[in-house]
């Protein structure tokens, strides 16, 4: 008899998982900031950007990421507005 896909939610939570992610690792990062691995290490390194260590791999906390972003963002709307006033 074959499973129903309903009968195993695992795929389903995996899906989730990866739309959402909790923590992201440097490598997946490199897609979300938009920056490249050299850069974001610079940033983890110069504590920039907090991180932390699970088994030798480094991971950003999702709310830090966006946090990170948001900061950035709010200090370039500030320099523009410093140069263009």
């Amino acid at each position: 008899m074959k499973k129903n896909r309903d009968d195993n939610p695992k795929p389903a939570l995996k899906r989730a998982a990866m739309l959402r992610p909790i923590q992201y690792r440097v490598n997946e990062l490199e897609y979300v900031l938009g920056a490249g691995e050299t850069k974001i290490r610079q940033w983890i390194e110069d504590k920039k950007l907090p991180s932390y260590r699970i088994d030798g791999t480094i991971y950003v906390h999702r709310i830090d990421a966006f946090a990170f972003v948001e900061k950035y963002r709010e200090q370039q709307n500030v320099n523009d507005y410093k140069i263009g006033g």
